[in-house]
């Protein structure tokens, strides 16, 4: 009977159970209650009666005022962690003040580091003001008084934007002017500081009808705030006529300004920078392909640098002569792209106090007059006066020669020039390559620039250029009194080179007989490996150069000072 009986109330298969549920383990499986059963019946077969209606409106309610406790105690628990979290956040901030009252950069004066942040910001465009007020307090008050961080102010109709499609607050590092409320602040925390203000079109070439009306009210703003009296530095280089053809500048006082940068086509804002800019020191003209070149600079008494940046051409030269020749005080001279040409019966341009002559592809077909002038550079194929009219420096003490030149380029009579420059790149403008001069052609400009009556340097410099061995030894040979020679990056030299500076047959041996080396009067040597790339001629030059030092000094024609740079750039 037992046996029986425990047959009969034995559970199902479980292993059948657990496979059909997927369950992994048997202890998984939890029997329904009697009571949930019933009802899901109940649910199921037929409506149910009211007592079971009662019974489950009853569990809702109770389940529901339970809910409801969870939620309260959630939101009493949530608001302990936002008083926590606060409490946090004030004892971080605490410690952080603590810390700051042991600092010593606490006892910096705001003064001292509104120096200091004038000089970050200024170094690099890439410096932005506006980081420096994030840090604390005290350097948020320093930057607002650091007038000069915010002293440049570009003036523009444009947004200009990043490559993410963001506005940018600040461009090349000026402050960007889109609105007259933006110029308006931008000026208020300058504070009466000296202003660089560029105006700027944004690489655009025309304006549209939204972009005038902004332009005027920015105009009008520099106006109202007598900002013109407060600049310093003004730039119009990347401006174009339709940006200012309708802006008046009658009234506008450029008192202060010392520096300008100005392209031919903004013309009324010219004219009255010429009129009223009696401090101006430096200017600079853009000549536009339309546009000449017409400044009257007798006004202009200070001016000390005058830069002509024009289209290589005869269009404008008389003009460009006219402007030159109207100049009274010129300290230095930059003329780039430009032809410079004189009318039939003109006078030479006579400038008196120039003392640097930078010429860079130009073509002067007039004469000039510059009797102080000490140094003269000439670049890109530079042409001066024809042979028969030779420039005549008497005091010149730098003559710096760039790229292969033609004949007339060296057409000067200079007998005092101290030092000479002489740097022959590619024509094809490749830094790295070695010049494509002839070396006959070399040596003969050279030869006839030291003939009886030009001159004789004490310094030369040569760089990327082919000049052979024996002729620069030929060269060296006419200019006995040198004192200083630097050959530098791109220059191969052989071995007749280096036995002429030592002054006997290398390699040296025990009966070697010495005699007078290159240029006895040599005292300090520069010899440079860099920018030679093939193996065997910087092998050679190595070793011929440290033969060649050592015996130069047994020969008794030692030098006080020698440098010697490696293939990697070290010296």
């Amino acid at each position: 009977m037992d046996r029986s009986r425990r047959r009969a109330t034995k559970p199902p298969d479980q292993g059948t159970s657990n496979e059909l549920s997927g369950e992994a383990h048997p202890q998984a499986v939890q029997p329904a209650s009697p009571q949930t059963d019933q009802k899901m019946v109940s649910f199921l077969t037929g409506a149910l009666s009211s007592a079971e209606v009662d019974q489950v409106q009853e569990d809702i309610r109770t389940k529901l005022t339970s809910l409801s406790k969870i939620n309260t105690e959630m939101k009493r628990t949530q608001t302990k962690l936002d008083k926590l979290a606060e409490q946090r956040q004030q004892l971080k901030l605490e410690v952080i003040k603590d810390r700051w009252m042991l600092s010593t950069l606490r006892l910096f004066p705001n003064e001292v580091l509104s120096i200091i942040f004038e000089c970050y910001v200024l170094e690099d465009d890439k410096n932005d003001p506006w980081v420096l007020m994030h840090v604390c307090r005290q350097w948020r008050l320093a930057a607002i008084h650091a007038r000069r961080v915010w002293s440049r102010i570009m003036v523009t109709p444009y947004i200009p934007y990043v490559s993410r499609g963001l506005p940018k607050r600040r461009y090349e590092g000026f402050e960007v002017c889109h609105k007259a409320e933006h110029l308006q602040n931008a000026l208020s925390r300058a504070a009466g500081s000296p202003l660089e203000v560029r105006i700027d079109n944004c690489r655009r070439s025309t304006l549209s009808k939204n972009a005038e009306a902004t332009l005027r009210s920015l105009f009008q703003v520099l106006q109202r705030s007598n900002a013109y009296q407060q600049i310093r530095w003004l730039s119009t280089e990347n401006s174009t006529h339709d940006m200012i053809k309708n802006v008046s500048f009658d009234g506008c006082e450029f008192s202060m300004l010392t520096t300008a940068w100005v392209t031919t086509s903004t013309s009324n804002l010219n004219q009255r920078i010429e009129k009223m800019a009696i401090n101006l020191r430096d200017l600079r003209i853009t000549q536009s392909e339309s546009d000449g070149i017409a400044w009257d600079l007798s006004k202009l008494r200070s001016l000390a640098t005058l830069n002509i940046q024009g289209a290589y051409g005869q269009r404008h030269g008389q003009e460009i002569y006219q402007t030159i020749s109207s100049s009274l005080g010129l300290v230095c001279l930059e003329i780039c792209d430009c032809s410079v040409s004189r009318s039939e019966g003109s006078s030479p341009v006579s400038i008196p106090t120039l003392h640097t002559l930078r010429l860079t592809s130009s073509k002067l077909n007039c004469k000039f007059d510059l009797p102080q002038l000490l140094e003269l550079i000439l670049k890109s194929s530079t042409i001066l006066s024809s042979r028969e009219d030779p420039l005549i420096l008497l005091n010149i003490n730098l003559l710096e020669v760039d790229s292969p030149p033609d004949k007339s380029s060296l057409c000067i009579r200079a007998t005092s020039v101290r030092d000479v420059y002489v740097q022959f790149r590619s024509r094809h403008g490749d830094k790295h390559a070695i010049g494509d001069a002839l070396p006959a052609e070399i040596e003969s400009l050279l030869m006839d620039s030291i003939k009886p009556g030009r001159f004789s340097p004490k310094i030369l410099h040569i760089r990327w250029t082919t000049v052979d061995s024996g002729a620069l030894v030929h060269f060296l040979n006419a200019i006995p009194d040198l004192e200083e020679l630097d050959i530098g990056e791109g220059v191969s030299l052989t071995k007749p080179f280096y036995e002429a500076l030592a002054g006997c047959t290398l390699p040296m041996k025990s009966q070697t007989k010495y005699r007078v080396p290159v240029c006895p009067s040599l005292k300090r040597i520069k010899l440079s490996l860099h920018a030679i790339y093939h193996s065997a001629t910087l092998a050679s030059m190595t070793k011929w150069t440290a033969l060649a030092l050592l015996a130069r000094s047994k020969g008794s024609y030692p030098l006080d000072e020698s440098l010697f740079q490696e293939s990697g750039g070290q010296w």
